[in-house]
């Protein structure tokens, strides 16, 4: 639902390939030498919307337990 609402849009990373057969999105290469762990440490959500800085500390927070 959300699919028809909004266009997403992936930052994809050299060497990873990102795997997707249920929603359309926009993928944008970048050539860019920074780890995921870097980003979650060092970007500040204050640059993201309020109502989904929330979701994305959770989906952080799992991503780090994953690991």
């Amino acid at each position: 639902e959300l699919n028809k609402l909004v266009k997403f849009i992936v930052i994809s990373r050299d060497g990873y390939e990102v795997k997707n057969d249920i929603i359309q999105f926009i993928n944008v290469k970048m050539d860019i030498k920074i780890s995921s762990t870097v980003l979650r440490k060092e970007f500040d959500l204050k640059y993201i919307p309020k109502k989904i800085q929330q979701k994305v500390k959770q989906l952080w927070k799992k991503e780090s337990k994953e690991l």
